[in-house]
């Protein structure tokens, strides 16, 4: 046996244990990013037309309620049990009609979000669609506006 053959013998069960290990931590992160997408559940008889509306999957929670602030100035507030990142809605109307997705603004805390919708008022829109994400996941729901 010459020094080459030998070398690798040597360094094969290394190359295995690393490419074996490797391989498992790769899968572990393709794991991970597939559950960040979750979607919210609304609790049953929710109406944000008439009271505050809870979206929740598991510990985390999201409160939304709407509120026609002025004649043609629809208003909606969320309030989260978590810091979040980001927070878009859009409401949809009876025939698939959409205002487009509107970012909602936070006063500071990343916990309470506001955004008021001119030209808009509590009898229009149908459904409210929303997508926030927070620093691990990213979650989207939907929700009656009126019955």
């Amino acid at each position: 046996m010459n020094r080459h053959v030998k070398t690798a013998l040597f360094v094969a069960p290394f190359l295995f244990l690393g490419g074996y290990l490797g391989t498992e931590f790769f899968m572990n992160k393709q794991a991970e990013v597939a559950k960040k997408n979750i979607e919210l559940r609304a609790q049953p008889g929710c109406n944000l037309a008439q009271a505050p509306c809870v979206l929740a999957h598991e510990t985390f929670s999201v409160s939304i309620q709407a509120s026609q602030t002025q004649p043609s100035v629809m208003t909606i507030g969320l309030d989260s049990n978590e810091t979040l990142h980001t927070v878009v809605i859009e409401l949809l109307g009876n025939d698939g009609s959409s205002t487009g997705a509107r970012n909602m603004q936070t006063p500071g805390d990343h916990k309470h979000w506001l955004v008021d919708l001119p030209g808009m008022s509590l009898e229009q829109p149908d459904h409210l669609r929303i997508a926030l994400s927070t620093a691990s996941h990213q979650y989207y729901g939907t929700t009656p506006v009126r019955p």
